[in-house]
């Protein structure tokens, strides 16, 4: 059991739209469904784990009281507490850390427009090993396991992991639940990676203050224009002139490390390209021309070699399944919530002693959490061939 990790749940309403289904439109936190909100299953969950700190919720602090008064929700262990919604994923997670998460553990609270990172870190010893899980607010079908799950087979080293589940495991959740649910009308379809398909599970877990600003900036500027990159955004030639703008400014705020920074966005346009063949040619092609250690790498490249990220390909499906669409939704709803019932009671099976298994991965693969060196030039023309881009 961990108990020194702290979990934000992302559940607000600024800048984001209502779905609408019949006589349902709600944002989607909170819509209800069997009862109660969909962020309160989410809430539930953490609440539920074991390995969890304290809870932040961020959303409308009128509207979730409102729904606690009404169900009269109490919490008793005192691990909750409602944070007001800012506006931007990015904006809101940062301003938990640094004004709530940050200060309850008796560290400064941290003032981004006036302070530096590597300022408040040489006054607040120890506030860069604080380690923060994402849960997103419109995932319902998380539990506690889950959560626990996650965090037990992430890369203890990494300073940020991104969750995603493989397709035996989602393939058995159909079977149970009787019905396709990896679909692209649902927004779930999978991507061939490696050996297998995944897909993301919406679990993202971190240590905060070691991801540097001007990432933190850069993964919002991204998330803000996000729709560049749809069938209809690459059609715009003025999108492709946002997007370079967008790196540009990047790529210029590191210094001395721009080469490894370009070097980095070079590696991972390579990647895409091979991503995109993968799509086309199936897992078997994948298998032989993907790995994980290859996106790691070229993602670490980026930051600057100042970040290492780590992709968490783990037996935790339930929680990629959310409700982020009306055909999802409306699926859920029909016949009086037959599917979500049933996706609520799946099973899991997951060891009894994550430790041990961890402990035996790491004897198979010493250098398996290791953190990357920079790739030499004879690893660079190897991927490039597969990828089919010549330097």
């Amino acid at each position: 059991m961990e108990m020194d990790i702290d979990a934000i749940i992302l559940a607000g309403t600024k800048g984001t739209s209502k779905l609408k289904l019949d006589d349902t439109e709600d944002y989607k936190p909170f819509i209800e469904i069997c009862g109660k909100t969909i962020v309160e299953y989410v809430i539930d969950a953490a609440l539920e784990c074991p390995d969890l700190r304290r809870i932040y919720v961020v959303t409308d602090l009128a509207r979730l009281n409102h729904t606690f008064i009404e169900r009269g929700f109490r919490d008793d262990s005192r691990r909750l507490k409602i944070v007001p919604d800012e506006g931007s994923i990015m904006g809101n997670l940062r301003e938990t850390i640094s004004c709530h998460v940050l200060p309850d553990l008796g560290f400064e609270t941290f003032h981004h427009e006036t302070d530096s990172t590597e300022a408040y870190l040489r006054r607040n010893r120890g506030a860069q090993d604080l380690r923060t899980v994402v849960l997103y607010g419109d995932s319902p079908f998380m539990t506690g396991a889950d959560i626990s799950r996650f965090i037990e087979t992430s890369n203890p080293y990494a300073d940020y992991v991104v969750g995603f589940s493989r397709e035996e495991e989602l393939m058995e959740i159909e079977k149970q639940a009787g019905e396709i649910l990896c679909a692209p009308e649902l927004k779930t379809a999978l991507f061939p990676f490696g050996d297998t398909a995944i897909r993301a599970n919406n679990l993202v877990m971190g240590k905060p203050l070691r991801v540097p600003d001007e990432v933190w900036n850069l993964a919002q500027a991204v998330y803000d224009n996000r729709n560049l990159l749809t069938k209809k955004g690459k059609k715009n030639k003025r999108n492709w002139g946002k997007i370079y703008e967008i790196f540009k400014e990047y790529t210029l705020s590191h210094g001395t490390k721009k080469p490894t920074v370009l070097w980095g966005f070079f590696l991972g346009a390579a990647l895409y390209r091979t991503f995109q063949k993968a799509l086309k040619r199936g897992k078997e092609w994948a298998a032989q021309n993907m790995s994980q250690e290859e996106y790691e790498l070229a993602a670490y490249h980026i930051t600057g070699n100042k970040c290492y990220g780590s992709m968490n390909i783990c037996d935790v499906a339930m929680p990629t399944f959310d409700v982020d669409n009306e055909e999802m939704l409306r699926r859920l709803l029909a016949r009086d919530a037959e599917l979500f019932r049933k996706m609520r009671a799946v099973k899991r099976e997951y060891p009894e002693n994550p430790e041990k298994e961890l402990d035996k991965l790491v004897e198979e693969h010493p250098t398996l959490f290791d953190r990357p060196e920079p790739i030499d030039d004879a690893e660079w023309k190897d991927m490039a061939q597969k990828a089919g881009i010549e330097r």
